[in-house]
């Protein structure tokens, strides 16, 4: 499994994937309060998806976000559907970092 790299600067967490130059990515944004971000987008190559590359991302970025004590509004689709089937109960795991809303 390739390495993911926390990129500030551009708000993302990415994984190369080949030599190629594919990547995948976890893309978020700040919000107007300092410990909120938005998970809003996840991509990843048609020839690299249903392989858990999404997980790995998430888990990054999620590990990340409970480090620094943050919230996250997860508005991507991807995002939602990885909360829902990890932790159903929608209590638990990294449902203690989400929120709705600002």
């Amino acid at each position: 499994m390739p390495d993911i790299v926390h990129d500030p600067i551009r708000c993302m967490f990415r994984a190369i994937l080949d030599t190629k130059g594919n990547s995948a990515a976890l893309c978020y944004l700040p919000t107007r309060y300092k410990n909120i971000i938005e998970f809003y987008h996840i991509e990843i190559p048609f020839a690299y998806r249903n392989q858990g590359l999404g997980d790995l991302l998430l888990l990054k970025a999620f590990e990340w976000v409970q480090e620094k004590k943050m919230l996250v509004i997860p508005t991507c689709p991807f995002v939602l559907k990885y909360l829902e089937a990890s932790f159903p109960d929608q209590k638990t795991g990294y449902w203690l970092n989400i929120m709705a809303s600002e």
